[in-house]
């Protein structure tokens, strides 16, 4: 019995800490100022966007920018904003940069 009750708790414990477990995303170089223009962010004309996350600042906030909404960030301030990246329109997902899910490492 005392070994079931030692083996529920540390299956209780992993499973709520699973968090702690989760890879950081790590975030490089420098963010990209987002401008706008009415409803709409406009990125600047030499921006590549990347594949993965955009990482900006919006109204002098540094962010983490995704297409869709990350269900692991649900305790961080997130803002959904309109960009035009080129002649199209997208909606992004940015979230206030955390130390418990980011990692920024600056461009040298």
């Amino acid at each position: 019995m005392k070994n079931t009750m030692i083996a529920a708790a540390t299956v209780c414990l992993a499973v709520f800490s699973t968090s702690a477990f989760a890879e950081k995303i790590t975030i490089t170089g420098q963010p990209v100022k987002l401008e706008k223009n009415g409803d709409v962010y406009v990125l600047p004309s030499d921006y590549k966007v990347a594949p993965t996350y955009q990482y900006v600042v919006i109204d002098g906030q540094n962010r983490a920018c995704f297409l869709d909404k990350r269900p692991d960030f649900t305790s961080l301030d997130v803002v959904s904003i309109n960009v035009q990246v080129g002649t199209e329109k997208a909606t992004w997902n940015c979230y206030t940069i955390d130390p418990t899910y980011f990692l920024v490492e600056e461009a040298k």
